[in-house]
């Protein structure tokens, strides 16, 4: 009420500043006219007051019901939806500019409540989405905790299992040294630096084959490091090689290596460990050990082939005829020292392959015609144990450049062991076949076979498997060894399959291009 008082006031004011300004108006008109006019409209004046105090209050019901009045309820209405109550409406209002307000204040107390619903369900959405999202946060926050951990655990491990493993290899008696996918070494260990004469700052970072020479024991000009290309390359999983190393003092020394490949989780090379060690002692003691094995070889040959002599002498009658007790004495004299010379013959032969004084002779060989003729000398044997011997040879099998006496060894040592080892009517078949660079020969038997768990000594020197051991078979035990390293002498390879008291066969591959001719002392007997 005392806001509709002001407004009130207010107009009156102006009224009667209007009406002010109408008297002094005359009055001023008046004076111009010498009084006239005020004088003509003196009689009048009260009239006029009555007139203008009457106008007055017409106007100011006016006013107060038709502008001021609404418009206090507009203004009510405004503050009680700026006041939080977006309810509260303008019921009664005229068709006219207050009007259209009345109506625009309530349209817009609509929307305000459409926004406020609106917003309040976007809030509350909102409040539901951080809700979640502050969950989902809540576990990343828990789960990276946990990795974290994880991570500073495995990063303890990993700096224990690194010191164990420095530890480990600076502390072996062996040289050892890792190369990554790019060659360059990343480890170099103390006994590695021992052996080369280079310190590990010289030699990390740097590719190995910048400072670690290995070569071929006969050919020292010639570097040899395909036992780690290979690993490199994928092509093998481990690699063993006997070679020379070049030290950085310019010395060659004998060393063996070991390389194997390091891989990743996707099972990629990713690197190579090298273990090797100086076997120039070992060498050493090796070849005494195999000059005195020759020297008591040749030693043992002379009385050997004098025994053999005069025992043939005897059976043969020249010192008198024997009766049958004498000359069954005189067959197991002249039987065991035969023993004795194919013994002797086999150890002369592994000397002379371990020291390298063997002679390679390669001639025009017919491997079919050879086969055949070793075939015909065991033939007693055969026949004895009424074995069926099977061969198959090629059609297109061409003559090669091989060593006679060497390649008659192989094929006597295997159809020898494939008779002895059979049982009385097995089966032997000898199969040689041409392939793209190699020629394959391969002897299966139906024998005794060897155990699976000693198979992996099958080439070394002296050794008989226990199976045939029992069965008192004749054998030195230096035949297959023998082979092995006339074969591999050649560019070949040879393996075999065999399972216990089923059979065996060995394989042996020869290059086409036949053996290389080599200079020596003796030949192999």
């Amino acid at each position: 009420m005392e806001k509709d008082l002001k407004i009130s006031f207010k107009l009156l004011i102006i009224i009667l500043i209007v009406f002010l300004s109408g008297l002094t108006f005359l009055y001023i008109i008046n004076i111009l006219s010498k009084g006239e006019i005020l004088h003509t409209y003196a009689s009048a004046l009260p009239t006029v007051i009555l007139f203008l105090l009457t106008l007055f209050l017409i106007l100011y019901i006016i006013i107060f019901n038709v502008i001021t009045k609404p418009l206090k309820k507009i203004i009510e209405v405004a503050r009680e939806i700026i006041n939080g109550n977006p309810k509260k409406r303008v019921h009664t209002f005229p068709n006219d500019e207050i009007g259209e307000l009345a109506r625009t204040v309530n349209k817009m107390a609509d929307c305000f409540i459409k926004s406020g619903s609106e917003l309040e369900k976007k809030v509350t959405e909102r409040t539901k989405e951080l809700s979640s999202k502050n969950k989902v946060l809540e576990k990343i926050k828990e789960e990276t905790l946990k990795i974290i951990r994880n991570i500073e655990e495995t990063e303890t491990d990993l700096e224990y299992e690194k010191d164990k493993m420095k530890a480990i290899l600076y502390g072996m008696g062996d040289g050892v040294f890792v190369i990554d996918k790019n060659l360059k070494i990343i480890i170099f260990n103390s006994a590695a630096e021992k052996i080369s004469g280079f310190s590990e700052k010289e030699i990390l970072g740097k590719k190995y084959n910048e400072a670690l020479k290995f070569t071929l024991e006969e050919n020292p000009t010639k570097e040899e490091d395909t036992f780690i290309e290979n690993i490199i390359q994928n092509k093998k999983e481990q690699s063993t090689h006997k070679d020379l190393l070049i030290t950085k003092s310019g010395k060659t020394i004998n060393v063996s290596n070991n390389a194997s490949a390091i891989k990743d989780k996707e099972n990629k090379i990713i690197g190579c460990v090298v273990v090797f060690r100086d076997i120039t002692k070992e060498q050493q003691i090796d070849r005494a050990k195999t000059e005195f094995v020759s020297l008591a070889s040749h030693q043992l040959r002379t009385p050997l082939s004098s025994i053999n002599w005069y025992a043939e002498m005897l059976l043969a009658g020249d010192a008198g005829k024997l009766n049958k007790e004498q000359k069954q004495f005189i067959n197991e004299i002249y039987a065991g020292n035969q023993r004795m010379v194919a013994l002797v013959n086999a150890l002369l032969n592994v000397s002379r392959l371990e020291l390298g004084t063997f002679m390679i002779d390669p001639t025009s060989i017919d491997l079919k015609k050879m086969a055949q003729s070793v075939i015909k000398e065991l033939e007693p044997g055969i026949k004895e144990k009424k074995l069926k011997i099977t061969s198959l040879f090629d059609k297109k099998l061409k003559k090669i450049n091989l060593d006679s006496g060497l390649t008659r060894m192989i094929f006597q040592n295997l159809l020898s062991n494939a008779i002895k080892y059979t049982p009385n009517k097995g089966s032997v078949k000898l199969t040689i076949k041409e392939e793209k660079k190699n020629v394959l020969i391969s002897v299966s038997d139906t024998g005794f076979g060897i155990p699976k768990d000693q198979q992996d000594k099958i080439f070394t020197k002296l050794f008989r498997a226990s199976n045939v051991r029992e069965k008192n078979t004749e054998g030195t035990g230096l035949g297959l060894y023998i082979i092995k390293s006339i074969v591999e002498n050649s560019n070949g390879n040879i393996y075999f399959k065999s399972e216990e008291k089923k059979g065996t066969t060995f394989f042996v591959s020869l290059p086409l291009s036949g053996m290389q001719k080599k200079f020596g002392e003796k030949k192999i007997a």
